[in-house]
């Protein structure tokens, strides 16, 4: 076992740290828990002038990322044709021998890129440059497992450790939202998934928005279990006056890191978090902190890191997002006005980034999307005198990509902590979650125009209705201060093929809700103005007989009209039937619509509820937690009569439970 020295905030004197990465010469990390004694030993790499390293670095990526894409592309193509045809056990079996078929090769080629990287830094020692190699990745969001489905293609935490097994490389980073997400990662409320990651050996993880999901103290917890290999930083959070006095103004997680990585070429690592954090997560959970401007923060958290620890080169995780709806909160704000930041692992508003630097800028940028659906490859030559970027090259690597090159690897360790979860997992699932006293029909079959299509496809539910009604109720509740929010201004939507399955009478376990809502998605909201509302009404009504089609709180009512015959038959919503709460859109007044994240990132063609892009008048308004908590919660307390005394309905949106055993309550969409 060799060790990695680190420099903390706060200690100028260097902390060595046991870990199980090896740290040869040059400092770079290896994962290697699946390797013998043999392949553990360091080749012998003999040092060679910098030109000639630096080419045979170059064509061991190349050769191996011209493989790479090439099979990740094939591979791709398999996929499309086992969705096509499900039942062809011969096509699973032709991609599954595949991918094997491409083991030995790929390994092979990552060993010559180990070797020459190896070489590179060796080379490096006595030059003005420093080549760094750093893996990237943002809004894990719960994603601990492999996922290829139709519509998520996921790597998952387990086969990007495999992906990292015995390669080399210098850093491993997170710009944050690692904790929440998936019913199975939040069943422990992110404990796996931080330690997973820690198994992982990352070195840092930017607190984001929702890592405060579970409450400030829990992440604390979190973060005490992981911080002396992996903490997780913010330079922006401060507690603030509600708290005990040995605590006001002070940073409940570390601004900053100091890594020494190859020749002692020294990074700072800042972690910055988004102030939309009070809104886009519980606001009891971040009712002791404030969140400080980010730019300067950072400018002052930088001048710490470049005067007292004399390091040159700093890396910002900033868990802000593009498009943001405040400027000063947008990444590409950041990266053009925090000063003597050189590159921004970015996070918070899912997108796709490949690294650039615009004019202007102080530092390269980039994100990875979310959900594992990438993992970021990126190699720097930085200038050791100045600390600039000399030349910087990217690769985003894809589901199939990551699936090919993990393919043989191990990482028992992550692989056991995801199931003693799993197991955990089960066990919770057998537990019954609430006692249910209406039958909530949606996915039964109904024939429309001489075909079979689920109830919730072509008219509203009761458990549409329920789902729409719970998720609207978690935000009115949430902002109950905030008299804005009611049945005139609130509404809740979600999209008929978002809910799975009917629920019967009786006890019904957290397992069977599970199959209702098994996306893991979670609550979100947005701010629109009437005519983005009643746009999005009018596709809601529109796309009867398909999973698009909308189920809506019991404050929404609209009519919907059919032209054509069989299966080219339309329908459209009669615009002038729309009410909320009985009361006409106002195109310019203020709404809220309260959904899913599914939705909000344009999902089932609701495009103009993407806040995301900054074209449109969208602007996020809440993020809670999992849809299936929110759906579980709501049932419990509308199950006990005791919360609603001789009265029906006890807030706009909180309904007895048995009236939605009432053949009235689903009147509120008319098919004709």
């Amino acid at each position: 076992m060799r060790f990695k020295k680190i420099m903390l905030l706060g200690s100028i004197t260097p902390i060595l740290i046991a870990t199980s990465a090896i740290t040869i010469a040059c400092n770079t990390t290896t994962n290697n828990t699946g390797k013998t004694e043999e392949d553990k030993k360091d080749p012998v790499v003999n040092k060679e002038s910098l030109e000639v390293a630096r080419v045979n670095y170059k064509n061991a990526m190349e050769a191996y990322n011209t493989k790479l894409s090439t099979y990740a592309k094939e591979l791709k193509a398999m996929k499309v044709a086992i969705d096509k045809n499900k039942k062809d056990e011969a096509l699973k079996t032709s991609r599954k021998e595949f991918v094997a078929s491409k083991e030995s090769e790929l390994k092979e080629l990552r060993s010559k890129i180990n070797t020459t990287f190896k070489a590179l830094n060796l080379a490096e020692k006595d030059s003005d440059t420093q080549t760094l190699k750093i893996f990237h990745t943002n809004d894990e969001h719960g994603r601990l497992k492999f996922d290829d489905g139709k519509y998520n293609n996921y790597s998952g935490m387990d086969t990007l450790a495999e992906f990292l097994e015995n390669v080399e490389y210098t850093l491993l980073l997170s710009a944050g939202d690692l904790i929440q997400g998936l019913p199975l990662s939040d069943s422990d409320k992110g404990k796996t998934i931080s330690l997973v990651a820690k198994e992982m050996k990352y070195d840092a993880i930017a607190i984001g928005n929702h890592e405060f999901d579970f409450g400030l103290d829990h992440m604390l917890e979190l973060n005490k279990a992981t911080s002396s290999t992996m903490p997780f930083l913010s330079a922006n959070v401060v507690y603030n006056d509600k708290v005990s006095e040995d605590k006001k103004g002070k940073l409940p997680f570390k601004p900053y890191i100091i890594k020494e990585v190859a020749n002692g070429f020294k990074v700072g690592i800042m972690g910055i978090t988004t102030p939309d954090t009070t809104i886009t997560s519980h606001p009891n959970n971040s009712k002791d902190v404030l969140f400080n401007d980010p730019v300067e923060s950072s400018n002052k958290t930088v001048s710490e890191i470049r005067d007292k620890e004399k390091v040159n080169f700093v890396i910002a995780l900033t868990h802000l997002g593009i498009g943001r709806n405040i400027e000063k909160w947008d990444s590409n704000y950041f990266a053009k006005n925090a000063l003597d930041v050189d590159l921004v692992l970015d996070g918070h508003s899912h997108n796709k980034v490949d690294i650039a630097k615009k004019d202007g800028d102080q530092a390269y940028l980039t994100q990875t999307e979310a959900y594992t659906q990438y993992l970021g490859e990126i190699d720097l030559v930085v200038n050791k005198k100045t600390g600039k970027i000399e030349s910087v090259t990217q690769s985003l690597r894809d589901i199939n990509e990551v699936e090919l090159a993990a393919f043989g690897k191990k990482n028992d360790n992550v692989k056991n902590l995801i199931k003693d979860l799993e197991t955990k997992f089960g066990v919770e699932n057998n537990k019954v979650a609430f006692k249910n006293t209406v039958v909530f029909d949606h996915v039964t079959l109904q024939n429309v125009d001489g075909t079979e299509f689920w109830k919730g496809r072509v008219g509203q539910t009761n458990l549409g209705l329920f789902a729409a009604n719970a998720i609207a109720d978690e935000v009115v509740k949430a902002k109950k201060d905030d008299s804005k929010y009611n049945a005139d201004t609130v509404i809740g939507l979600m999209n008929g093929g978002g809910l799975r399955a009917n629920i019967a009478i009786g006890d019904v376990t957290r397992g069977q809700a599970l199959g209702v809502l098994p996306f893991g998605n979670r609550i979100s909201a947005v701010k629109v103005e009437g005519d983005t509302l009643k746009a999005a009404i009018m596709h809601a009504g529109s796309k009867m007989k398909s999973g698009a089609f909308g189920q809506f709180s019991s404050n929404v009512k609209f009519n919907i009209v059919g032209s054509g015959e069989g299966k080219t038959k339309k329908y459209a919503v009669e615009e002038a039937s729309i009410k909320i709460n009985g009361k006409d859109i106002v195109a310019t007044n203020e709404y809220t619509i309260v959904t899913n994240d599914f939705l909000l990132a344009g999902g089932d063609g609701y495009v103009m509820l993407k806040y995301a892009d900054k074209s449109k008048n969208v602007t996020l308004d809440y993020e809670g937690g999992d849809l299936l908590d929110v759906l579980i919660n709501h049932a419990v307390y509308t199950s006990n009569e005791a919360n609603f005394g001789d009265s029906k309905t006890n807030t706009p949106f909180a309904h007895k439970m048995s009236f939605y055993g009432e053949a009235s309550s689903i009147k509120n969409i008319v098919v004709k």
